[in-house]
């Protein structure tokens, strides 16, 4: 029983490792940790202030977006996300980096815009500028 906990423990650990963790930018500390159902559902109450979300995030053209869900990029359900516009300088990053993330969980921190919907209003609201994004796992 000790091998077999320890042989799981083993793995786990190099499964970590194996992967690294990808952040680009800084923290801001004062950055509020809300969900990304509590933003879309309240926007007064974030407008203008730097939050930290975590969404299923896309970056292409016409349709920079972080979602609920991986689902809702597939099926276009742009209401159940934010615009997104990162700031490449401050992220020290450039675009094509970034779309590595498609389709995969991240950590995004910037300043919620409420009446700011993104390409032709689809969105509900946007974060802009994003100075952090990390990967989420």
């Amino acid at each position: 029983m000790k091998a077999t906990i320890l042989a799981i423990c083993c793995f786990l650990i190099n499964a970590a490792h194996a992967a690294p963790y990808v952040n680009y930018g800084k923290p801001d500390y004062s950055a509020k940790d809300i969900s990304l159902v509590a933003l879309i559902a309240n926007p007064d109450a974030y407008d203008g202030k730097p939050v930290r979300v975590i969404g299923a995030f896309q970056l292409e053209f016409e349709g920079n977006e972080l979602c609920l869900h991986k689902e809702d990029l597939v099926q276009g359900l742009t209401k159940n996300c934010v615009w997104i516009e990162p700031d490449l300088k401050v992220l020290g990053v450039n675009y094509e980096d970034l779309t590595k993330f498609n389709g995969k969980y991240v950590l995004v921190e910037g300043t919620f815009v409420k009446g700011d919907l993104g390409h032709m209003s689809l969105n509900s609201g946007a974060i802009t500028p994003i100075w952090r994004v990390a990967l989420w796992r």
